[in-house]
């Protein structure tokens, strides 16, 4: 499996979107902003991306503020490292989701999905 397999390409193009797009929302957004449930949905689907990522491929680029131009100095970081970032936003979507039936509407993102996905992670 390499990057001429579009499959494969694809699937990487598609978390480094959802992760450029989770950071554009949180540098919006702010940490100290008072819509904690926004952030925290944001940092949950960075996230996942990352645990999509670290699982197939390792150690993978770590970025943790949004890209507004095209980059070719991006170098991969340990997986130990990937992983410290998805159990801080994970650790923050827990804390900071609503409770499983209290979602703004049904299917939003919930403690017990990021918790799942902790567990996932952690294993």
């Amino acid at each position: 499996m390499n990057a001429e397999n579009a499959g494969v390409s694809y699937l990487w193009s598609k978390c480094y979107d959802f992760i450029n797009q989770a950071n554009v929302i949180i540098s919006l957004l702010g940490e100290d902003n008072t819509n904690k449930e926004a952030l925290a949905e944001a940092k949950f689907f960075r996230a996942y991306a990352y645990n999509l990522l670290v699982t197939f491929w390792g150690d993978v680029p770590l970025l943790t503020e949004a890209v507004n131009v095209p980059r070719t100095d991006l170098t991969r970081q340990p997986a130990a490292d990937v992983d410290k970032q998805i159990e801080a936003d994970l650790n923050f979507a827990i804390a900071n989701l609503p409770e499983v039936g209290k979602e703004k509407a049904e299917g939003r993102i919930n403690q017990d999905i990021a918790r799942q996905l902790a567990a996932e992670a952690f294993l």
